[in-house]
């Protein structure tokens, strides 16, 4: 597939030329899209779905989250302060 880019090009009041391309605009555009959760962009009842009526019903799931969330944050902490302080020993010798 044969993809042409737009070059614009503009000048200001001083009389120095940036050039832009429109390619690099719309490749961002197209991840950005990507990233966009739509999966209810169609649905008539989408605020309803969005709108969490009872909080207490994820509760346990929340905390479960949670915990596991902070347990691997805490353990990637140690490894990385394991690894500069052995890095640091071995390495002096």
């Amino acid at each position: 597939m044969d993809q042409r880019a737009i070059d614009i090009v503009v000048t200001d009041s001083d009389g120095a030329v940036k050039a832009q391309s429109v390619r690099k605009h719309s490749m961002w555009r197209k991840i950005n899209e990507k990233l966009q959760d739509n999966r209810l962009s169609g649905r008539r009842d989408a605020d309803k779905i969005l709108d969490c009526e009872n909080p207490e019903k994820y509760k346990c799931l929340k905390r479960v989250l949670n915990i596991a969330f902070l347990s691997i944050g805490v353990t990637l902490l140690i490894s990385v302060v394991a690894v500069i302080i052995y890095s640091s020993i071995v390495g002096g010798k």
